[in-house]
C-alpha cells in the first residue's frame, strides 16, 4: 500500500512538473512572439535612402551568387563625403515583388525620387560610340545622366570600348543612378541631426569658429538652412570652416538667406572654379545679354519666403529655351554647362533655370578666380 502511495505520489509530482515546464514554455514563446511583434510606432519610421530592387535583381547584392551591388553601396557615401562634405546616412537595400522583375526604384524618405530597369546579364555601353548604326544592342539612356546607350552582350565589350563608349557592369549602373541621386538629394538629406555632427567634428579642430558663428550670431538652423542652398546647387561644403568663417563676417550685415549664400559663393570662388574649369584653367560658358538680365532683375521679386517669379510662364519658357541652345555645345562636349551672369541676378537666374536645367551651373563673375580664363560659348539673346 505504501509502495503503491509512493509511486501514485511520483506520477502526480511528474504531471505537475510537466505542467509547469508547458506553462513555462508557453510563456516564453509568447513572450518571445511579443518580442518580435514590431511597435506601432515602428511602422511611423522611414528609411532616409531605400533601394528597392525586383526579383531578377536580387543576385546583385548576393555576395554569395558573385553580387557586387553591396561593395559599390558601400563605397558611394565615402564617395559622397569626399565630394560634397556631407555623411550621407546608409542606404537600406530590400526586395520589392510588386517591382518589374529587372526594375529598381529609389526612395528618399519614404517616397520613390527615381528608378529605372536594367538587364542583370548583359553589360551598359554608354556615350557617342552607342549611336553607330552597326554596334549590336538595345538601345536605352544611362539613367543617372541621360546619355545614349546600349545593352550589350560582354562579348562585345573590347569593340565598345574601341568605339570610345564606357563600359558599366548591370550593379555600377544602379551604383551610379544611387549616387546621382543621393547627390541631388543631398540637401534633403543634410537634417538637423547631420548638420550638428558636422559642427561638432569640427570644432575639435577649430573652436574659435564655431564659437564666434553659433549661437551668437546664427541659429544652427540658419546655418543649416545656407548648407542646404549650397548642396541644392551642387556646390561642396567640405571647406565647412571657411563657409562658418564667411557667414560669421556676413551675418553681422544681414540675415537673408540668398545674401549669406552669395557671401559664402564668393568665398569659395576657388572651389567653384575648379569644379568646371579644365586642366588649363579654361572655364567654357554662356553668358546673358544685359536685356535678358534686366528682364530677370525686374521679373523676379525677393519675398520673405525667397525669390517670386513674377514673369509670365511664355517669358520664362523662353528665356529657358535660349539659355538651353547656348549651353547646347558644352552637352554634346560632354563638358558642365555654366552660365555666366551678372552677380545680382544670379540668384534669379537659377530661380528661373532650376527646375527645366538641374545640371546648369549658375556662376556669377564674382565667382570667378583671377587664374581662370573664360571662353564664352555663346551669348543668351531675347
Amino acid at each position: 500500500l505504501i509502495g503503491s502511495s509512493c509511486v501514485g505520489l511520483a506520477v502526480l509530482l511528474t504531471r505537475q512538473t510537466q505542467r509547469a515546464n508547458e506553462q513555462a514554455e508557453a510563456q516564453r514563446l509568447a513572450e518571445q512572439a511579443a518580442s518580435k511583434e514590431p511597435r506601432v510606432e515602428d511602422y511611423l519610421a522611414t528609411d532616409p535612402v531605400e533601394l528597392e530592387l525586383g526579383v531578377g535583381l536580387v543576385k546583385l547584392a548576393d555576395r554569395q551568387r558573385g553580387g557586387d551591388l553591396l561593395r559599390h553601396v558601400q563605397s558611394i557615401r565615402r564617395d559622397l563625403a569626399s565630394k560634397l562634405g556631407i555623411i550621407l546616412p546608409k542606404v537600406r537595400i530590400r526586395d520589392n515583388l510588386q517591382l518589374g522583375r529587372n526594375e529598381y526604384r529609389i526612395n528618399i524618405g519614404g517616397m520613390p525620387v527615381a528608378g529605372g530597369e536594367v538587364s542583370p546579364n548583359r553589360l551598359l555601353a554608354i556615350g557617342p560610340g552607342t549611336l553607330e548604326g552597326d554596334m549590336p544592342g538595345l538601345p536605352t539612356e544611362d539613367p543617372a545622366h541621360g546619355r545614349p546607350a546600349l545593352w550589350i552582350e560582354h562579348d562585345v565589350r573590347d569593340r565598345a570600348r574601341q568605339a570610345g563608349c564606357t563600359v558599366v557592369e548591370p550593379s555600377g549602373v544602379i551604383a551610379e543612378h544611387l549616387t546621382a541621386t543621393m547627390a541631388r538629394h543631398a540637401d534633403e538629406l543634410l537634417t538637423r541631426d547631420a548638420t550638428r555632427h558636422l559642427i561638432d567634428e569640427l570644432k575639435k579642430t577649430s573652436p574659435t569658429v564655431v564659437e564666434e558663428l553659433i549661437p551668437g550670431a546664427m541659429k544652427l538652423a540658419e546655418v543649416q538652412q545656407v548648407l542646404q542652398m549650397l548642396l541644392r546647387e551642387n556646390v561642396s561644403i567640405r571647406r565647412l570652416e571657411l563657409i562658418l568663417e564667411a557667414l560669421g563676417d556676413a551675418a553681422l550685415r544681414t540675415s537673408d538667406p540668398i545674401a549669406l549664400v552669395e557671401h559664402v559663393r564668393s568665398r569659395l570662388a576657388r572651389t567653384l572654379c575648379a569644379a568646371y574649369r579644365d586642366s588649363e584653367n579654361r572655364l567654357r560658358a554662356a553668358t546673358l545679354d544685359p536685356e535678358i538680365e534686366d528682364q530677370i532683375r525686374e521679373g523676379v521679386e525677393r519675398t520673405e519666403d525667397g525669390l517670386c517669379v513674377r514673369m509670365s510662364p511664355q517669358a520664362v519658357e523662353e528665356i529657358r529655351r535660349h539659355v538651353a541652345e547656348q549651353i547646347e555645345p558644352l552637352v554634346q562636349s560632354n563638358r558642365p554647362p555654366v552660365l555666366l551672369v551678372e552677380p545680382l541676378v544670379r540668384p534669379a537666374v537659377r530661380r528661373i533655370t532650376a527646375a527645366a536645367m538641374p545640371e546648369l551651373a549658375v556662376l556669377s563673375y564674382n565667382e570667378i578666380t583671377r587664374d581662370t580664363i573664360v571662353e564664352s560659348v555663346g551669348l543668351v539673346k531675347a
